[in-house]
């Protein structure tokens, strides 16, 4: 069971090495890994049935690509829209401008933007468990 003040990520990454290193990282700045999935049908499914607060998207997937991932999450999905965030080897400036066109909120470069990520995460996260205190995070 995730607490309920936890921050909730789910990760859409088809690389295993890097999807292990994306929990240690995230575990160790106290963000707390919904579900894992290297494909579109698997990240939709996990999406829907953990809600979490952000999604951390590849654009290259085993099946499918992130842009699909990300076109789903504009849809309404029941008032649910987690922060939406890109990390990919493909960060030149036609991918981000089609990911934001997508509905990506962050775009990151997989070299050089983890800590980056990280950050933001954390940024997102204090300002949500402000939000559920009944506070400003």
């Amino acid at each position: 069971m995730v607490s309920a003040d936890a921050y909730k990520v789910f990760v859409i990454e088809d690389s295993p090495l890097l999807s292990r290193f994306l929990v240690e990282r995230l575990h160790a700045a106290s963000i707390t890994i919904v579900g894992l999935a290297d494909n579109v049908k698997d990240a939709l499914a996990g999406i829907a049935e953990t809600r979490p607060d952000a999604v951390i998207v590849d654009l290259m997937l085993r099946a499918g690509t992130g842009f699909d991932i990300l076109r789903n999450l504009q849809k309404s999905n029941g008032g649910h829209h987690p922060a939406r965030m890109v990390l990919t080897n493909y960060s030149l400036p036609p991918y981000a401008a089609f990911a934001k066109r997508c509905g990506a909120d962050y775009f990151f470069d997989k070299a050089r933007d983890i800590n980056k990520m990280v950050e933001t995460l954390d940024s997102l996260k204090k300002r949500a468990l402000g939000r559920r205190n009944g506070s400003e995070g």
